[in-house]
């Protein structure tokens, strides 16, 4: 104990004293999966994975999405943002069963994936993810039309709106709405299990950031829309 003690305090200290900007070859460092039990110095286990989705997917946490990406490529033996991306392309057309002409995960030149995908592709994903048994989890990390997460301003006046699970997206570019997206589930008036994806693509120019939320709310009284009539 006595060792492992000291050991700690040289590490911190050496540490403290290190550089704040230097070179960092990987090749000094030693192989995966290589370091003894005895150098261990702390464990620590994180909330369950569920608990992260709802950052993710409520509020849009894109660095989070990224994230994502790069563990789903760590279990597959990926080392690069491409390969991940790779991995995750078998994983969408082989275990869900996606049309890959329907989406292309590109990287934008830094490294960052950008997403892009039509909304039948999209509506198939979430009708697949509805047969799976960890569908209750996937959509309780979504987010509520009117209540909470990235949508809890739009639609507050919307008939069933607590019935609506939301991912939402934008995309704005040279000032410009490119796509306003709205992708989930509805439980409707009905007792149907509706799995949708409501694109707007071309929007208009952004003067203000009420253009946007125009579109938004526009989005939300049609999903109210399918709520009451299917």
């Amino acid at each position: 104990m006595f060792f492992r003690h000291v050991f700690a305090r040289a590490v911190i200290c050496r540490a403290r004293s290190a550089r704040a900007v230097e070179a960092n070859p990987s090749g000094r460092l030693p192989a995966a999966r290589s370091y003894p039990v005895a150098t261990q110095l702390v464990n620590f286990t994180s909330v369950p994975y569920s608990e992260f989705a709802k950052l993710i997917l409520k509020v849009s946490l894109n660095t989070g999405a990224n994230l994502s990406l790069m563990y789903q490529g760590l279990a597959n033996g990926a080392r690069t943002v491409d390969d991940a991306l790779a991995a995750e392309r078998r994983s969408l057309t082989g275990d869900l069963g996606l049309d890959g002409a329907g989406f292309n995960f590109p990287t934008n030149g830094s490294g960052s994936p950008d997403s892009q995908a039509s909304a039948p592709t999209t509506a198939t994903l979430l009708s697949v993810m509805g047969r799976r048994s960890n569908y209750a989890t996937y959509r309780n990390a979504l987010a509520t039309l009117g209540v909470d997460g990235s949508v809890a301003a739009f639609g507050k006046n919307v008939p069933g709106k607590e019935h609506v699970a939301v991912k939402s997206g934008a995309t704005i570019t040279d000032g410009r709405m490119v796509a306003m997206t709205m992708a989930g589930y509805i439980d409707t008036k009905s007792g149907r299990r509706l799995a949708y994806a409501l694109f707007v693509n071309n929007a208009g120019p952004v003067s203000a950031l009420t253009d946007t939320l125009e579109v938004f709310n526009d989005e939300a009284d049609i999903l109210g829309i399918v709520y009451a009539r299917y």
